[in-house]
Formats: C-alpha cells, sequence, structure tokens
C-alpha cells in the first residue's frame, strides 16, 4: 500500500523527513546540532536533508481516502499562508495542526497572518458539533472540542486589547489567557529586550557550544 505524506504547512524543518516518502530535486538543509554527536556512529558534519520533490499540492476540500477512513482537508491560513486542518467527520476527528495545540501557539512569524488566523478559528469553531477530539500538532495530543470557541474567544479578546502580554523572548511577548497561550511579535512600546531566564540561560548555552541549525522532524501518525 502507498504511503502518502501531507505537509501541514511549509515550514522547512517539517521537510526533513519527505525524502522518507518520495525522490526528487530540492535544496539541501544542513542541521548540525552538537548533542547529535552523542548518537553511536552518527555524522553531524556530513548530515543533510536527503532532496525531495512535491507531487501534488492540497486544496481546501480535498479529500484524502485512507481506506476505511477519509480526511477532508480545510484551509486554516494564519499560522502560515498554507496551513491547513484535516476533519475525519465519520469518527470526528479534528487535527488541527499548528492552527491549535495546547501550549503557547506561534503567530509571529513574518508570514503570520492575524486576520487570517481568526478567520480560520471562526472556521474551526463552527465545526465544534460535529468533532468528537481535537488533535493538534505538538505537545498533548487530544483536547475536548469545547477548546476550539474558547480558542476564539481567547484570540478576539487578546486582539482586542482585553490581555496584558508578558515579555519573551527578544521581540516576540506572550498573551495568556487561561489555559490557551499566543506567542505574537512585540507590539511598540513593550519591552523588546531581555528576555526571561529560561531563554537567557539557552542562549548561554547556544553560545558556547558549536553553530548549529537545528531541524525539528514532524512526523504524524493517525
Amino acid at each position: 500500500m502507498g504511503i502518502l505524506q501531507d505537509l501541514r504547512h511549509g515550514y522547512r524543518l517539517y521537510a526533513a523527513e519527505c525524502a522518507e516518502f518520495s525522490a526528487g530535486r530540492a535544496g539541501r538543509n544542513h542541521a548540525r546540532p552538537d548533542w547529535w554527536r552523542a548518537a553511536e556512529g552518527a555524522d553531524s558534519e556530513a548530515y543533510a536533508t536527503r532532496p525531495w520533490k512535491v507531487t501534488a499540492y492540497t486544496h481546501d476540500g480535498d479529500r484524502f481516502d485512507l481506506g476505511g477512513r477519509t480526511l477532508e482537508v480545510i484551509a486554516t491560513p494564519g499560522h502560515t499562508p498554507d496551513a491547513i486542518s484535516l476533519l475525519d467527520r465519520t469518527n470526528g476527528l479534528l487535527f488541527t495542526g499548528d492552527t491549535y495545540y495546547p501550549a503557547p501557539i506561534w503567530l509571529f512569524r513574518p508570514e503570520t497572518d492575524l486576520d487570517a488566523y481568526a478567520a480560520s478559528i471562526r472556521r474551526l469553531a463552527a465545526l465544534t458539533p460535529q468533532v468528537r477530539v481535537v488533535m493538534g500538532a505538538h505537545n498533548i495530543p487530544v483536547a475536548s472540542p469545547t477548546v476550539l470557541p474558547r480558542l476564539v474567544a481567547a484570540f478576539d479578546a487578546v486582539r482586542a486589547g482585553k490581555i496584558q502580554p508578558s515579555p519573551d523572548s527578544p521581540g516576540k511577548v506572550l498573551y495568556k489567557v487561561d489555559d490557551i497561550s499566543f506567542l505574537m511579535r512585540a507590539p511598540a512600546g513593550i519591552n523588546r529586550g531581555r528576555p526571561p531566564p529560561s531563554v537567557l540561560a539557552a542562549a548561554h548555552w547556544a553560545s558556547t557550544s558549536p553553530s548549529y541549525s537545528l531541524i525539528a522532524i514532524s512526523s504524524d501518525r493517525y
């Protein structure tokens, strides 16, 4: 049986394992994490992402027949322009990718569109009666569908200026609304300077370690 890999959005780091599923031409993306040297026999200096190619593009409303399970594509731009969610209507499963997960949701990238994100989470919230389980891309993999309207309310409160942000890493602030949080670009007037101690510690570690580019690999299996 063939295996289909569908990238939920085009972060370079998520493409690291695409060659496991397809072959073709693509740019090399080197990674030399210092911790990788601890793996016996690993040659971090020679590591590079293997070539791969896009064989098809996904569009809103597309359906993937997995044999006994069908996943419907829901375009949910905002986090990135090409972000999607996947809905298994039969079993009430909603895979939200990076549009929702139970940790600080990244909304600070240059390609992030907050208006599009607001529209996307409203679209997902409208599906609440049809959803049994929400499955985000990171951290705890399952959540109640009741989180979807709460996500909308939390984001609306942030955009309405009702939530006071706290400084995070340089140029970013964290908005927390109960158990939902958003990591966003620091607005004008917010201290963009000194990050919290945990970030300073990580920066110190990085400055004393050989330079590297860290690739995180996302491999979703349902």
